[in-house]
């Protein structure tokens, strides 16, 4: 890896602005994706466009927030979450089986709770 995945997202999240056209937006990610390339760090491309989402976000004022629950949310559980949410908030349902049961909050790519079944286990060993 020539650049860690955290400059790449700080400069293509300067270039970006809600003022872009559709037509220089895809330049931008062309050129991102081919200096990425030219370093050989496309192994980390998920990286290293997860923390391009997160920092876009909230440079929009925006936060990225991803709920992980071992099944499908049910429409009473998005009523109960709704409380907690803000109207600019981006929201991803994650379905992962292998946290039992329960739900992980992230937030701009930070965990900000853990309330899965499978934590609770890991801590018990």
């Amino acid at each position: 890896m020539k650049y860690h995945p955290k400059l790449y997202a700080e400069a293509f999240s300067e270039l970006v602005s809600e003022s872009l056209t559709s037509e220089l937006q895809e330049r931008y990610v062309k050129n991102m994706i081919a200096e990425i390339r030219r370093n050989g760090d496309q192994g980390n491309l998920k990286k290293i466009f997860e923390m391009i989402r997160t920092r876009v976000a909230k440079k929009m004022g925006h936060r990225r927030i991803t709920l992980e629950t071992a099944r499908p949310l049910v429409d009473a559980h998005r009523t109960l979450l709704k409380d907690f949410l803000e109207r600019n908030d981006i929201v991803e349902e994650k379905v992962s089986p292998e946290i039992i049961g329960g739900v992980r909050i992230t937030v701009n790519g930070e965990r900000r709770f853990d309330g899965s079944l499978k934590k609770k286990l890991d801590n018990l060993l």
